[in-house]
């Protein structure tokens, strides 16, 4: 159990370390590297569990350019962030949301319900961890934004066949997605 605690407190450390210690790329690296590692760990628990797959894939049942989407995915998300509000958010706030984003992970990977279902807890989910960490509703629109990003990039991948849900609603991918 020490050794779980301890690669948590890494995991959680990496993106706060990158904004800490000085030097715009080291920010970057730092983004894109927890963006790489957690995206793709996250990303595993669907593709192991059925609910993706990659059409070829290299490790774990995961393509070779997976983590470079999720790092490159990290940092245009946390600039885009960081250009509408430069406010880091403190270590407990990035806990609760990295805690809310991985019981929307494993929701969406482990439980047996219908993908409109999982569409509601999830939203549930969001707005739960927005009341409770940011309640700020430019927060909300850059969400909706993001969203949208995410939709258009996973049926992208989708209509040229690199990767594919189990169970897909519309344009290659499932209602519960955004």
């Amino acid at each position: 159990m020490e050794k779980i605690s301890g690669f948590l407190d890494i995991l959680f450390s990496l993106p706060i370390i990158g904004f800490v210690i000085g030097g715009k790329s080291m920010k970057i690296f730092f983004l894109f590297l927890s963006g790489a590692v957690v995206g793709t760990l996250f990303d595993a628990l669907q593709t192991f569990n059925g609910i993706a797959s990659y059409a070829d894939p290299f490790i774990f049942k995961t393509a070779w350019w997976v983590p470079f989407l999720f790092g490159g995915g990290a940092v245009a998300i946390g600039f885009i962030h960081y250009q509408f509000d430069p406010t880091i958010p403190s270590k407990k706030a990035f806990v609760g949301f990295f805690l809310f984003l991985m019981m929307a992970c494993l929701l969406t990977a482990f439980l047996k319900i219908t993908n409109v279902q999982k569409g509601l807890a999830l939203l549930l989910l969001f707005f739960v961890s927005w009341f409770i960490w940011d309640r700020r509703f430019k927060r909300i629109f850059l969400a909706l934004g993001v969203a949208a990003a995410g939709c258009f990039i996973e049926s992208t991948l989708s209509q040229f066949g690199l990767y594919s849900y189990a169970q897909p609603d519309i344009v290659g991918i499932p209602y519960w997605l955004p």
